[in-house]
């Protein structure tokens, strides 16, 4: 039989963890401290340059991220024509196979799935004051601990940082300054009315995407409670 494992300088894989279309994930420690590890890689050995660019993404707006509801980035190395994103591993499951995973000798309590679903809304909540849309949260994208029961989000590979909407007040009030001397008070007003506007839009967009997901989440949460329950 063919290992299907790798070797990454500096590390000791002994896992393979899902092995996707795009993405191999495994599983392993760091030699020089023993730490464990998840590395993600890229399954095409000649990857484009916008799957390059993806992966980027993803170590760019996950590392300055310092959340314990998000899985801790440690670095993106170069590995052949492409990169190892190392990250921290906690030792979660999908929320999908922790719910769905006929090994489970349990059936969760209802307290347990409350505490999930208000770590979900804990998890959105960051990702709001962070002013990222992650894109692509769903159930394999989301971890829990089996023992600690600790939950966390992974995978911003399609996400996408917001700009700091203070800045656009900021430019609007420099604009009316700058305006004064060759633009009536009345325009330099509807101007200014505008960039508040698209902040309150943008905001309440956000907001409204955020709340939609959320239920979205508990909704999925809690049909995986009553098809546990069908199945006693």
């Amino acid at each position: 039989m063919v290992s299907t494992l790798v070797s990454i300088p500096g590390y000791h894989i002994y896992d393979l963890l899902y092995n996707g279309s795009r993405t191999l994930v495994y599983r392993g420690y760091r030699e020089t401290d023993s730490l464990p590890v998840v590395i993600k890689l890229l399954k095409n050995p000649y990857p484009s340059l916008g799957k390059l660019l993806s992966f980027r993404n993803q170590y760019t707006i996950a590392k300055n991220l310092n959340s314990p509801l998000i899985v801790q980035t440690y670095s993106l190395e170069p590995y052949q024509n492409g990169y190892a994103l190392v990250m921290e591993d906690f030792g979660g499951i999908s929320l999908k196979n922790y719910f769905t995973s006929e090994q489970r000798p349990y059936i969760a309590s209802s307290e347990e799935f409350l505490e999930i679903a208000i770590a979900l809304c804990n998890i959105l909540d960051t990702l709001y004051r962070e002013r990222i849309i992650h894109k692509d949260i769903k159930p394999a994208n989301i971890l829990i601990n089996p023992e600690t029961k600790q939950v966390k989000l992974i995978d911003f590979s399609i996400a996408s940082l917001l700009p700091r909407e203070t800045q656009e007040i900021q430019n609007a009030n420099a604009l009316e300054r700058k305006g004064r001397n060759h633009m009536s008070v009345q325009r330099v007003r509807q101007n200014t009315l505008h960039t508040l506007k698209n902040v309150r839009i943008r905001t309440s967009s956000w907001v409204g995407a955020c709340v939609q997901t959320l239920d979205v989440k508990i909704r999925f949460v809690f049909s995986l409670f009553d098809l546990r329950l069908e199945r006693t």
